[in-house]
């Protein structure tokens, strides 16, 4: 009888037993489109670990972007250049970061802020680039997904899967039918905008390009914000008008929500 207690014991422990969800911390406060290429490793992480939360630490641009990643739970916003400037903010944001508990941080971001950050959160394995890491990850020579995806493999995550995509904003999906009604299929979008002068293709090879897409039978779609124009889209594709003009589309960002 006694032996039979033990063993219902072991028993009922095991049934009632229930861990706690892997909490995984990405810390990455760099541009919008830096937020856009940790799409790739936030997917394979989660296809690894289906019921862990997972929250992102980046900048404001890159928020929007943040929520709308596949598999992202949380976004913690590091305004480092605003309200969170300076050391009070960073042990602000550290305090946030701290009280998400993380198990394990990923720091694809090499500046000995966001190690910091890492350090600030107090997850006892931090994996990445930056000064302050548990575990410094070689700095990657491939594309932009691959800086994230070296540090989810310390975890043993691996994926051939690099593309980028983003779930719909909510307010923004009647809109969206409504300019790409008409378009067919294949269907490209350009983004010819960038902040910095030096990451700018230049107006005349995306006129080129989209003028070439065009002659194929592709739909082109031109992307922007609310600094790009409709008169300088116009002029941005004047090469390729005789041939089939864009649909000209600008996005707006999409609302914060309480993700």
């Amino acid at each position: 009888m006694p032996s039979e207690s033990r063993h219902l014991s072991r028993r009922l422990s095991v049934l009632w037993y229930r861990p706690r969800a892997v909490r995984i911390l990405i810390i990455h406060p760099g541009f919008l489109g830096d937020a856009l290429f940790l799409g790739p490793a936030i997917r394979a992480l989660k296809l690894q670990w289906p019921s862990s939360r997972i929250a992102l630490c980046l900048t404001p641009r890159g928020a929007p972007v943040g929520r709308l990643l596949p598999g992202a739970d949380q976004v913690i916003v590091y305004d480092k250049r605003g309200a969170d400037r300076g050391p009070l903010g960073l042990l602000r944001i550290g305090r946030s970061l701290r009280a998400f508990q993380p198990d394990v941080a990923l720091i694809s971001h090499r500046s000995l802020r966001s190690g910091l950050l890492g350090w600030l959160s107090r997850a006892s394995r931090r994996i990445g680039y930056a000064p302050l890491c548990t575990e410094r990850v070689p700095f990657p020579a491939g594309t932009f997904p691959d800086r994230l995806l070296n540090c989810a493999a310390r975890l043993g995550v691996a994926t051939d899967d690099r593309g980028l995509g983003l779930l719909p904003p909510e307010d923004q999906v009647a809109y969206l039918e409504a300019a790409l009604g008409g378009a067919g299929s294949p269907l490209v979008a350009l983004v010819p905008g960038a902040e910095h002068a030096t990451k700018r293709w230049g107006a005349s090879h995306f006129g080129q390009l989209a003028g070439r897409l065009a002659r194929r039978g592709v739909s082109v779609v031109l992307l922007g914000g609310p600094a790009a124009s409709a008169q300088r889209g116009s002029a941005l594709f004047s090469p390729m008008l005789a041939h089939s003009a864009p649909i000209q589309c600008r996005l707006r960002s999409p609302r914060r929500s309480g993700r």
